[in-house]
């Protein structure tokens, strides 16, 4: 049902859509001018197509049906559509209803998924008058801007903590009680038992249980685990090196290493965690065709550690470091979430705005 007051149309009522232009990389000439593509921005050139504002909608391959906002005059690709006429309607308003728009369905190419602009056209589009589209642009650019402080602040989060990475694994950063003693180099087959335990394949996988690890991470559940206690395990074919930290009660799979027998007296497991993630294994991945990392090798991989009290020390810091990007991603996501339902509300009318 159309909402009262609102128009009773269609997309191509709404907009009016037109093919991008080709631009290879090789055409392009330096400038500041945005290329936006169907899969979003795709670089610079020193020319534009199309005035600001502007909207691009993803016309083929992987990004069919996004939409993309600019501000700013830019050139649009062929593998986009974008707007040439906003017929009257709120820019920002039009891409929001771009955006929220499902195109899945009404894919018009075979093998490779495309869009036509006379196939989408005839979408129903309830449109509300202007003074109400604009304030709910206004209202939902809002959000967006409290998701972009939120986003920022995760990113923020995380490079403070690649920081302490770089300086607290390497010892360029010390604490004051501790300065003065020495790190040593150790074997990490010194320090644990790199095994291998049985494969787990899809099909044995439940649907409820045990959560179980591999070179990808959680990848299931299983009914029962193989350890009781948080484990490090590491990929050993596939994702060769990927690191996981596994929480107490879970099953790690043939296709990663776990570090058993972990002596604590040596080797504090958050510090492991951390300096294994930062330096990585790329340097013993062998195979090219089916690369794979080796249990001697995995013994074999020389790292430093410094006293286990400072491991522990430098395990609290990080510790911090991702509660509060665990903090900050979580408050991005619930404003995005809320943002979606909002959008849903205020595009269709369930939820009236006074202009």
């Amino acid at each position: 049902m159309v909402p009262e007051g609102w128009a009773d149309a269609t997309l191509g009522d709404f907009v009016k859509l037109k093919r991008g232009h080709d631009l290879p990389a090789h055409s392009r000439a330096p400038g500041d001018i945005e290329v936006i593509g169907g899969g979003g921005p795709n670089g610079f050139h020193n020319e534009a197509k199309a005035p600001a504002p502007g909207v691009v909608i993803g016309r083929s391959g992987s990004g069919i049906g996004n939409a993309w906002w600019s501000h700013k005059p830019f050139w649009p690709l062929n593998t986009g559509m974008y707007v040439t006429d906003f017929l009257g309607n709120d820019p920002r308003f039009c891409f929001l209803w771009l955006d929220w728009i499902d195109f899945t369905s009404h894919n018009s190419g075979g093998a490779q998924p495309s869009l036509n602009r006379n196939f989408i056209y005839p979408i129903p589009l309830p449109i509300p008058p202007l003074p109400e589209q604009k304030k709910i642009a206004e209202i939902l650019s809002t959000w967006d801007k409290a998701i972009e402080t939120a986003e920022a602040l995760l990113a923020t989060a995380r490079t403070q903590k690649r920081a302490l990475m770089q300086t607290l694994l390497t010892g360029k950063r010390r604490f004051p009680e501790f300065e003065g003693q020495d790190w040593r180099e150790v074997r990490l087959g010194e320090v644990c038992d790199p095994k291998q335990w049985t494969t787990i394949s899809n099909k044995n996988m439940t649907e409820e249980g045990y959560p179980v690890f591999g070179a990808n991470g959680h990848i299931g559940w299983f009914d029962e685990f193989n350890h009781d206690e948080p484990t490090i395990a590491v990929g050993c074919r596939g994702v060769c090196g990927s690191v996981h930290l596994t929480p107490p009660k879970s099953y790690i799979t043939g296709n990663s290493m776990a570090l058993d027998d972990l002596d604590t007296g040596q080797a504090d497991i958050g510090f492991l965690y951390q300096y294994l993630t930062h330096f990585g294994f790329r340097k013993i991945v062998s195979g090219s065709a089916q690369p794979q990392i080796t249990g001697k090798a995995i013994k074999a991989y020389q790292l430093r550690l410094p006293p286990i009290a400072e491991q522990r020390r430098i395990s609290e810091v990080f510790e911090l470091a991702e509660r509060e990007i665990s903090h900050q991603h979580s408050q991005a996501e619930k404003l995005r979430t809320e943002k979606k339902a909002l959008m849903q509300q205020l595009l269709t009318g369930k939820r009236r705005v006074q202009a």
